[in-house]
């Protein structure tokens, strides 16, 4: 894991602003002596694209997940962007609420099931007194920001060709695998695991999985096996191991629901193309465990920060 501190310095600045839309900030400055801050102790907290699919009570849990304050309660202000702020009222050490109505809005974000609205935002505690959340860097790392060496896992030979011949199609654009008379032609198709394999040994990723899904992640059966792969394409590979994209998977129904999440404009296009995956429903399907996970990482590695706190 190699961590990138939130903004590096004054001088590299919101290096992907360009590339989101919603933009997430503590609303209680760092001091300035603080390397993990930007101008004047601005501490971005998160961001990304909304293409009307985020709703405000998914940013409030994606807010939650990353946080290092695993039971902070707060709220989420929308406000003007606080380096306009920062510049009439360069002494501050907070931007309070009571600010935010004088600079012209302060419209606490409601945790209800509609499309958040794209501007800044601000995180306060519930009584509206300035908060700073920590991004949860994943426990392990030595000082020097690696990850301490661990033993890794032995792949099983038997996963690539397991996940061909359940899937025979790109999971995420449906096109199917040719078949020549000498046999089906996989040349552009992968086997991609969902959960980076790499991470199933690392007792630092275990600490970051949910409770309930630890002891599944320690099964070799299962995290190099069928439940945790899906056939894609091998650009799609590349992009998904990228963290580019992740899948949230609605179990409500029936019938699962794959939902693909771009966090950054330039790959809006994926979710516009191909919005769901889908899976034949005669077979077995990958785990909904194994996406949620992978999400996660997603959300560390293209929603924290400004867009780069780590990589595995």
């Amino acid at each position: 894991m190699e961590y990138h501190s939130i903004i590096e310095n004054h001088n590299e600045g919101y290096i992907n602003e360009n590339e989101r839309n919603v933009h997430v900030w503590c609303s209680k400055l760092a001091a300035l002596r603080d390397k993990t801050a930007g101008e004047h102790g601005l501490l971005l907290f998160a961001g990304f694209y909304n293409h009307n699919k985020v709703t405000a009570e998914m940013l409030y849990h994606w807010v939650q997940i990353i946080a290092k304050e695993t039971n902070a309660t707060f709220i989420l202000v929308a406000g003007q962007d606080p380096r306009i702020i920062i510049k009439k009222h360069s002494s501050m050490r907070l931007i309070s609420y009571e600010t935010l109505i004088q600079e012209g809005e302060a419209k606490i974000l409601r945790k209800d099931d509609r499309s958040v609205v794209h501007g800044h935002y601000y995180i306060f505690s519930p009584d509206k007194s300035a908060l700073r959340l920590s991004i949860n860097i994943l426990i392990g790392a030595s000082s020097s920001g690696q990850l301490k060496p661990e033993k890794p896992n032995k792949r099983d030979s038997r996963f690539k060709k397991a996940i061909r011949m359940r899937d025979k199609r790109c999971a995420i654009t449906q096109s199917p695998v040719p078949f020549r008379d000498r046999g089906p032609d996989f040349t552009s198709f992968q086997a991609a695991h969902i959960y980076p394999f790499s991470c199933l040994a690392k007792k630092t990723y275990q600490d970051f999985l949910d409770l309930e899904n630890q002891p599944i992640f320690r099964l070799p059966q299962l995290g190099d096996g069928k439940p945790n792969g899906v056939l894609m394409f091998s650009d799609l590979h590349m992009l998904f191991d990228a963290y580019a994209f992740g899948i949230l998977v609605d179990t409500s129904g029936k019938i699962p629901i794959y939902k693909t999440y771009c966090f950054e404009k330039s790959n809006m296009d994926l979710v516009d193309k191909y919005p769901e995956l889908k899976f034949n429903d005669q077979v077995e399907h990958p785990m909904a465990n194994f996406f949620w996970e992978q999400f996660k990482l997603c959300l560390l590695a293209s929603f924290a920060g400004n867009g780069r706190v780590f990589t595995t």
